[in-house]
């Protein structure tokens, strides 16, 4: 799947896009596809982004070989609280408040801070209820996601 994922980020780059997310739910041909995408600028996406851009997907999914009629597609923005995987996500949210769930050697752990700076190898979050910086090995984690921030 990891080659499905990395061939559908570089089509949706080819329209201005970019793969936050992809998912495959259930087996056999009823399966499931979730596609999470933004655009590769800070331009927020639009039902007429996901719209648009179904039957493209639709149609790159078909000649993969793992899409028929019988599946289901689903398109939409990474949302708010959206999961952060490659280099280019960390860049892009640098400096925001994340949530990272890891595991820490012998238990799960999940922290809450701001994305200080990021390697190939490492996350450095300053929590948000203070203390001391953490760096977390990008080994040991199960997900980052960002923390929504809603003003009302």
């Amino acid at each position: 799947m990891l080659q499905l994922e990395e061939e559908l980020d570089e089509f949706l780059y080819d329209y201005g896009y970019q793969l936050v997310d992809f998912v495959i739910a259930g087996k056999g041909p009823n399966r499931i596809y979730r596609v999470l995408f933004d655009h590769v600028g800070d331009e927020r996406l639009t039902l007429e982004d996901c719209s648009g851009m179904a039957p493209q997907v639709r149609l790159f999914l078909e000649m993969k070989g793992v899409y028929n009629d019988k599946c289901s597609l689903e398109l939409s923005s990474g949302g708010l609280d959206r999961v952060l995987k490659r280099d280019r996500d960390f860049e892009k949210f640098l400096g925001r408040e994340v949530k990272v769930r890891y595991f820490d050697g012998q238990h799960k752990a999940t922290l809450r801070g701001q994305l200080a700076s990021f390697t190939d190898r490492m996350l450095v979050i300053v929590p948000t209820e203070g203390g001391e910086t953490v760096q977390v090995d990008r080994g040991s984690v199960e997900k980052v996601n960002l923390v929504p921030n809603v003003e009302f």
